[in-house]
């Protein structure tokens, strides 16, 4: 069957930090750097910055894109279901390069309690801290930068909020989102992090977008903040009728510990408790890696009244890909998984279904004992034969 490099949502979404001042033309596309000179020449235009169009341009003569590798060709690559397929992109939408934006993914900074295992420092401050001040990760075949400091990181780690949002460039991408939110197809403003429910200028921000109200608000969040700072925030929040907060989470307990470092799952259940008292709408996000999706099945049925709106099966970092598991805790997946939704299932499947490499097993098990061994996690949370697989010493 002939390939199709094709994706509907390079031309309708894109994500923008705020604070590393990059956009990525998909919120699964790798990031490139923001052309301020450019930008102020061509105010209301970000959408179509040259590089977007470029992509755009490619994926219409079915040229493989770049920056689509990490997440999307890598899984389809060997069958399993990419970001793309899953938000069926490969529905042919858009026969012209210029389009308009129909979500938003506004990344409003890093700060963030959490040192979730499948996140890195782009995406939190405390991943940041973590390679700052106990170095890089070893691996005996490098994988990415993710998991060493650079002078960026330096930099950054000395910036308060304060002075990140009041920089013209942080200002000037914000005008940028405004213009973008007067666009007659938008449907969906995402706030993301780091950790939103940190940022002290996130009420500020909000009231100062005047989204419509047909635009729907979406937060993601990991709940890793205190039930005080969570109950100041709610009251403002509920002002918003049209906000939406997606949590992230896939596992109970010890897991969640382990892969959701830095808020213990009592104090989830409290702040997820308080969200659903609140007059906020509320739903899960869930991402499936090789270190989630063992204890996926418990979370289901733990919060079996809540739903779980989305999910994403990890692909970067690559050893954490769901199919780099043993067979053991395969064939459990294969019947504990079957009586979740249908879709689920059958993607969850594709995911795990493919050998993984010895080097894969190496990767993974280089990275977990030093995830474990930083944190002083224990690492009996796994299930007995995927330890013995990975030769994890307990």
């Amino acid at each position: 069957m002939d390939r199709t490099y094709y994706c509907n949502v390079k031309f309708t979404k894109m994500k923008i930090d705020l604070e590393n001042r990059t956009t990525y033309n998909c919120d699964a596309a790798a990031p490139h750097l923001i052309n301020f000179d450019w930008l102020e020449k061509n105010p209301g235009q970000l959408f179509n910055n040259p590089t977007s169009v470029a992509e755009r341009e490619q994926m219409l003569a079915n040229t493989r894109n770049k920056s689509c590798e990490q997440n999307c060709w890598r899984a389809e690559d060997r069958n399993a279901v990419s970001y793309r397929m899953d938000r069926q992109g490969i529905q042919r939408t858009h026969s012209k390069a210029i389009s308009s934006p129909e979500v938003i993914d506004l990344t409003l900074g890093t700060d963030c309690n959490l040192t979730c295992s499948y996140c890195c420092k782009e995406f939190s401050s405390r991943w940041r801290r973590d390679v700052l001040d106990n170095g890089a990760y070893e691996f005996t075949n490098p994988i990415d930068n993710r998991y060493e400091a650079n002078k960026k990181d330096k930099i950054l780690n000395q910036i308060s909020q304060q002075k990140i949002a009041n920089s013209r460039h942080f200002q000037l991408l914000l005008d940028e989102v405004r213009l973008l939110l007067k666009a007659p197809t938008m449907k969906k403003l995402v706030l993301a992090g780091g950790e939103p429910f940190l940022m002290n200028h996130l009420i500020t921000v909000l009231e100062s977008l005047e989204t419509r109200p047909d635009v729907i608000i979406e937060f993601d969040s990991g709940l890793g903040v205190s039930e005080s700072r969570l109950k100041r925030m709610i009251p403002k929040l509920e002002k918003f009728p049209n906000l939406f907060v997606k949590i992230s989470a896939e596992n109970i307990y010890g897991l969640h510990e382990f892969n959701r470092y830095g808020v213990p799952f009592e104090q989830f259940k409290r702040n997820f408790d308080l969200l659903e008292q609140s007059n906020i709408n509320i739903g899960f996000h869930s991402t499936i890696s090789n270190l989630t999706i063992n204890g996926f099945r418990e979370f289901h049925d733990y919060y079996k009244d809540t739903k779980i709106m989305s999910w994403t099966f990890a692909e970067q970092p690559v050893m954490m890909s769901p199919h780099i598991l043993d067979k053991k805790s395969k064939a459990t997946l294969v019947e504990a998984l079957k009586p979740l939704p249908e879709r689920f299932y059958r993607e969850a499947m594709l995911a795990i279904r493919k050998e993984p490499s010895e080097q894969d097993r190496i990767s993974c098990k280089e990275f977990v004992v030093q995830f474990a061994k930083r944190r002083n996690l224990k690492l009996d949370v796994f299930p007995k034969s995927f330890s013995e697989w990975l030769q994890l010493d307990n």
